[in-house]
């Protein structure tokens, strides 16, 4: 959880052409005769200033006869919490807890609490899974995609093209590929705020994402398997195994297949070289 808040924290000087003026925690942008602060929070920091920012909780605040635009990312909140602001200066997120707060929670995210009693803690969380935006820095049309229950919801049929950033929980792992290169796959990790920062700048077209899955089997799972959420390892057709790693053979036609492991293919050798040292064995003793 606090990974994320540091990883879209160090991102957020990018969010606006005026990241310079969100020095200042005074500083307010207006667009005609509205009025609009803004801010980005984790429990310990707030930067302040414009931001387009998607993820998070958005929540919409009375603060002196302003509405502010708060957006909290993954933590937990109370009243007490004590926030640095850019400059540096003490502030508190006491604000955020009014009776006139109201929440949105973005999409890949969950939140706990409520922020409109003065009593309560808020926690804010990013849920399992993959959320992928259709702008670099985690801005925009956004989906979530949790770690697949089986195979067949793991492909690609359910997922947006070009992605331009995403969020990755550390149980979930992605394969994709650049959408302007679909001959070169990939497999991520890790969040990713730009698919334009790629190396070669391969990714200036965004990345199609082809399987989502679990990091929950270990060893991991081979032959072309999916890893679901229950650590259980799917496996392609022609494979069974617990890591997919044996094939399935027929053993005649119309017959059931049946496992090749190296503890079946000994016992067939076995049986081969008793049947071959018992057929010498007979015709030496008719000799």
């Amino acid at each position: 959880m606090l990974r994320q808040s540091l990883y879209l924290l160090a991102l957020l000087p990018l969010l606006s052409p005026t990241a310079a003026t969100a020095q200042n925690p005074n500083h307010s942008e207006t667009t005609g005769n509205t009025t609009n602060p803004s801010a980005v929070c984790t429990p310990d920091r707030c930067l302040v200033g414009a931001n387009s920012l998607t993820a998070g909780v958005h929540v919409s605040t009375p603060v002196n006869g302003t509405t502010w635009q708060i957006a909290l990312l993954p933590g937990t909140y109370s009243p007490a919490t004590s926030a640095l602001r850019s400059d540096n200066t003490s502030a508190d997120l006491s604000s955020v807890f009014s009776s006139q707060s109201a929440a949105t929670v973005s999409t890949g995210f969950s939140a706990s609490g409520s922020v409109d009693s003065s009593s309560a803690s808020y926690i804010v969380s990013l849920q399992p899974g993959l959320t992928t935006y259709s702008s670099a820095l985690y801005q925009d049309s956004s989906t979530q995609i949790s770690p697949p229950q089986t195979a067949s919801n793991s492909t690609a049929s359910r997922f947006p093209p070009k992605v331009e950033s995403l969020l990755l929980t550390s149980d979930t792992l992605a394969i994709a590929r650049f959408a302007n290169d679909k001959s070169t796959h990939m497999i991520l990790w890790d969040s990713l705020y730009d698919a334009g920062q790629l190396p070669s700048g391969a990714g200036s077209g965004g990345l199609d994402i082809l399987q989502v899955q679990s990091r929950a089997c270990s060893p991991p799972c081979s032959s072309g398997g999916v890893c679901v959420a229950d650590g259980t390892c799917i496996c392609a057709p022609g494979f069974t195994g617990k890591i997919c790693s044996a094939a399935k053979v027929p053993s005649r036609p119309g017959a059931q297949s049946h496992m090749l492991t190296a503890k079946s293919r000994r016992r067939l050798l076995e049986r081969l070289l008793r049947s071959f040292l018992l057929t010498v064995s007979r015709r030496l003793y008719y000799l």
